[in-house]
């Protein structure tokens, strides 16, 4: 098998190669005699990648294939799981993927100063009593670390609507502490991001699943005053989607029609369960023959 064809593995990616970078050109001295580790000359030469999936990724060493063959706009596969490319692919191979020029490494990545995401919901469970610590920490950071971008997941956890003056009395003596923990978490949060002052270089990103619960403290001006929506996929989206976990003699058409208003993780579930009934009935295959039958039955 090809490894055009074996392509399909999920270890494997596919990206963008658009610059090889010269890291210590200096200290790449000759060596003489037979045994060259072939390796060690490499460790000059970085890669970045712009993948498939996204990811932007710098690779001290190139892998199985001759840097001196690579150029500027070649596609590449790399395994997911040591992240060394393998071979090189025809051009026209994946035209979603798109190019990315760069004139240098990045000076600070994430792996200087940790995982770039603030999980909301890890801030609360892991130490409730230290929640609106970390938040301070994390964004006193961001400012050394100026120019940054600061991305929190699930900010619902610690973002959701305050109680109202009516509740406070019922709140402040209440034994929930966990919540009330919540709201100085908040109220952090807030203070913080009235802190940032446009010359500070700093974008504050956050996920949600559900605006409307949002307090709305958090959306005003000056603050996460932007929104971009991200609906459920189309007819269209919801088809892409199934080619990535079915059989391509299926008829996605059909399928993402009877999904209507599915997510992506739904779609996903859904072709998990047509293994699963496969394996109920000792079969290799669930056809659309058996789901017409099941649905006469």
């Amino acid at each position: 098998m090809s490894f055009q064809e074996d392509i399909i593995n999920p270890n494997i990616i596919r990206a963008w190669f658009p610059y090889i970078l010269e890291l210590n050109p200096e200290d790449d001295a000759e060596e003489d005699g037979a045994n060259v580790d072939l390796d060690s000359q490499r460790k000059g030469k970085t890669v970045v990648l712009k993948t498939s999936t996204r990811q932007t990724i710098y690779l001290p060493v190139v892998g199985l294939v001759d840097p001196g063959i690579l150029k500027p706009g070649d596609l590449v596969g790399v395994n997911k799981d040591s992240y060394l490319i393998l071979d090189t692919l025809p051009s026209e191979y994946d035209s979603r993927v798109k190019a990315m020029e760069v004139d240098e490494k990045s000076t600070e990545d994430y792996n200087d100063i940790g995982d770039p995401r603030i999980s909301g919901s890890y801030c609360v469970a892991y130490d409730t009593q230290g929640a609106f610590s970390e938040i301070r920490i994390h964004l006193k950071l961001a400012k050394e670390k100026s120019p940054c971008i600061i991305f929190i997941d699930e900010i619902d956890a610690i973002g959701t609507k305050r109680f109202d003056r009516d509740w406070l009395f019922v709140f402040k003596y209440s034994e929930v502490s966990g919540d009330r923990e919540v709201q100085r978490t908040i109220l952090e949060l807030l203070n913080q991001l009235d802190g940032f002052s446009r010359d500070d270089m700093i974008k504050v990103i956050a996920a949600i699943n559900r605006a409307d619960i949002l307090d709305p403290a958090l959306m005003r001006s000056g603050r996460l005053d932007r929104k971009i929506e991200f609906p459920h996929p189309t007819e269209e989206a919801r088809a892409r989607i199934l080619q990535m976990n079915v059989h391509p003699d299926v008829n996605f058409e059909e399928l993402s029609r009877s999904t209507d208003d599915f997510n992506g993780a739904q779609l996903k579930a859904v072709c998990v369960e047509a293994g699963m009934l496969a394996l109920r009935r000792d079969a290799i295959e669930v056809s659309s023959r058996f789901r017409l039958r099941r649905n006469q039955a």
